[in-house]
């Protein structure tokens, strides 16, 4: 294993196979954009290098670091489940809809022209986890930032409200973008081209929640038995259409996970604004009621089934898939966990050398399985925080009907 992993570090990025590599693989339409944008990009790493340089200070590698922390799902994993558990049903649909979409659209894009972040060296990296493995184009943290932000902004200017809060909220979102869409240009994360086209994208999926979002809040809570199905079957169609991926790079995961996270939500919003602990599709809650202690362990609560959720079914479909699909002579893959960096092991496979060749394959694929683990254990999670906690939260006292 310790063999296959060093094998594995040696693999070059997302992104910079030679030209014929993506050329053989990709849709002509595909290769051809790719290149153009190929060009755009790399042109633009004499600036960016220049720009990080001239910024780069200890306590601006720590802030932009650890900001970048504010776009990715695991963040919204922790800050979502709180407007529904604290009755803003509404809002965390719409914002749950949004950074799903934001992030589908973009792994879609991503997976689609295979291209590569600024290139490093001259330019230097600094990140947590694996985003570095991921295409570059288009910024994901950009169209969640950008999204997210517009969202608040016009619920700030279309409710009630006094004008110093407003100036205070458009001050707090200015600061929130700014501080993640920046910050993937000093981390050398992103090219300014990733940049603008993650907030094109970032307009277009705010712009079809704010214009829909009536009718599509209507469309989830209603009482019809066609919303799971119609829910399903399109997760299930996304899944399936999302192009093979022909590098080393781990970015579909996320789309599963948001395509799963989304699907619970709307199913579990369906089933629990139908029953009696519904409050008009909201959790009943309010503080002057239950207090400081009992909110506080609401979230504590609600957080703690969640990521026992996660790890419990995790752990039980790795051991229950593997052999079923062994016994289907399926293929499928382990993770190596290796200094924080996620790599792709076939397990079926004694020689991992096929991945760092210039040689055409499409036999570097994200199996079933994994997809399936992906899938349920966020699908789970979405159901569990709009639905099975909330009546939860009145079993165990900390409810309001």
């Amino acid at each position: 294993m310790t063999t296959t992993a060093a094998k594995l570090q040696q693999i070059i990025d997302a992104g910079t196979h030679p030209e014929s590599y993506y050329d053989k693989l990709l849709p002509p339409t595909s290769a051809q954009i790719r290149r153009w944008l190929l060009s755009t990009i790399r042109k633009e790493t004499r600036l960016l290098a220049k720009i990080q340089n001239s910024l780069r200070h200890p306590l601006l590698d720590l802030f932009f670091t650890y900001s970048a922390i504010l776009g990715t799902h695991t963040f919204f994993v922790l800050l979502l489940p709180t407007f529904f558990w604290f009755g803003y049903g509404s809002l965390g649909r719409g914002l749950t809809l949004i950074t799903t979409s934001g992030v589908i659209c973009t792994g879609f894009l991503k997976d689609s022209l295979c291209l590569p972040r600024p290139s490093s060296p001259p330019i230097r990296r600094l990140c947590i986890g694996s985003h570095h493995l991921e295409y570059g184009f288009p910024s994901t943290h950009t169209t969640n930032a950008v999204s997210i932000a517009l969202f608040f902004l016009t619920h700030i200017y279309s409710i009630e409200s006094n004008s110093m809060f407003k100036f205070v909220g458009t001050v707090c979102l200015i600061i929130y973008c700014l501080s993640v869409v920046f910050g993937r240009i000093y981390c050398g994360m992103h090219s300014l081209t990733d940049i603008f086209a993650g907030f094109i994208l970032a307009i277009l999926v705010w712009w079809i929640h704010w214009s829909f979002q009536v009718h599509i809040d209507a469309f989830i809570l209603n009482e019809s038995w066609s919303v799971p199905v119609i829910v399903i079957t399109l997760g299930i169609s996304l899944v399936y259409m999302f192009p093979e991926v022909i590098d080393n790079c781990p970015c579909i995961e996320d789309c599963i996970a948001c395509i799963g996270a989304a699907v619970g939500m709307i199913i579990g919003s369906w089933n629990f604004s139908n029953s009696r602990f519904s409050n008009n599709g909201n959790v009943p809650y309010d503080y002057n009621s239950t207090g400081f202690a009992v909110t506080l362990l609401r979230v504590v609560f609600g957080l703690t089934i969640v990521f026992i959720w996660r790890i419990v079914m995790k752990k039980f479909l790795l051991a229950v898939l593997p052999p079923i699909y062994k016994a289907l002579d399926l293929i499928y893959q382990d993770f190596i966990i290796k200094k924080k960096n996620i790599y792709l092991v076939n397990r079926f496979l004694s020689d991992v050398s096929y991945l760092k060749s210039n040689e055409p394959t499409k036999n570097l694929v994200i199996p079933p399985i994994d997809v399936t683990i992906k899938l349920v254990v966020y699908t789970g999670i979405g159901w569990l925080v709009v639905d099975a906690i909330p009546v939860l939260f009145e079993i165990f006292g900390m409810g309001m009907c």
